[in-house]
């Protein structure tokens, strides 16, 4: 069968793992810059402490710059944390899509999306606890594929639109 990307973020929120947040693959070369560095170290950060637990200067020393380096670069935490939900919604997005390209929708992609990135999903996790918008969409885009998932694979007991597909969809 033809699965469409929101297939894919079905497929994807049932897994229990997140790729990495960048793997050779994902990374564009321009993103190896001290602004990557030091929002990468944010993501870690922010899902360690969350963002209110986080400061800039140990954001900065996990970066290996200065304070003020972040200040320039992002303004304040909450530039950071803006710029941080932005890669997590761009890394899932464009894993989604580049799957549904090349129609490589297999169980493989998705351990591969998934595998390694368990700071990915902590920063996930951690920012929907804290009422992140981004991380809102990013769970109410992987909601939708979900029941779309659900009512394309069992229709008889997920009917398209049903309180059960959507129950089922946002519990995975």
């Amino acid at each position: 069968a033809q699965y469409t990307v929101m297939h894919l973020a079905a497929h994807m929120c049932s897994m229990r793992f997140m790729c990495a947040a960048y793997a050779s693959e994902d990374r564009p070369p321009e993103d190896l810059t001290a602004r990557a560095r030091i929002r990468d170290a944010a993501l870690d950060q922010f899902a360690r402490h969350g963002v209110r637990g986080a400061t800039i200067r140990g954001i900065a020393e996990a970066a290996g710059v200065s304070s003020g380096l972040v200040r320039h670069h992002f303004g304040s935490k909450d530039g950071l944390r803006r710029a941080c939900d932005q890669a997590v919604l761009d890394l899932f997005r464009r894993r989604l899509v580049q799957a549904g390209i090349h129609g490589d929708v297999t169980p493989d992609l998705f351990a591969s999306v998934y595998g390694a990135g368990a700071p990915m999903l902590r920063y996930l996790a951690r920012a929907a606890a804290e009422g992140s918008p981004a991380a809102a969409e990013l769970l109410d885009e992987m909601a939708a594929g979900n029941e779309e998932f659900l009512s394309a694979t069992w229709p008889e007991r997920f009917p398209p639109g049903s309180q059960p597909a959507r129950d089922a969809a946002t519990l995975m």
